[in-house]
């Protein structure tokens, strides 16, 4: 995936406005504006932390035995495969890294 882009530039009407680009997975990029750079930079921030928890969760998912989960817990992570761990909630994240951390002691 592409990097994240945050940089400054004019609008129509000769104000200075800062642009943050997100790489989206079809390609081309998805545009936010903000009229101060700490705004821009704080959304970037964001971003990059929700990025970062998705790709860890989607690790981790991956090396779960599933033949050893609960009726609840294994339909968690069929869910989360479906959707690669996008939009994973703090308390969804918190049950994958339970189980991920149970199934490492009891190996």
């Amino acid at each position: 995936m592409p990097p994240l882009r945050v940089y400054k530039n004019k609008s129509e009407h000769s104000r200075t406005v800062w642009s943050v680009a997100i790489p989206m997975s079809q390609g081309g990029y998805n545009y936010h504006h903000f009229i101060s750079p700490d705004g821009a930079f704080e959304f970037a921030k964001q971003w990059i932390k929700r990025f970062y928890k998705e790709c860890v969760a989607y690790s981790c998912l991956q090396t779960i035995a599933v033949n050893r989960l609960s009726v609840e817990e294994h339909g968690l992570i069929q869910k989360l495969l479906r959707t690669r761990c996008k939009g994973i909630t703090k308390a969804q994240y918190g049950w994958l890294r339970g189980i991920h951390e149970r199934q490492e002691r009891e190996w």
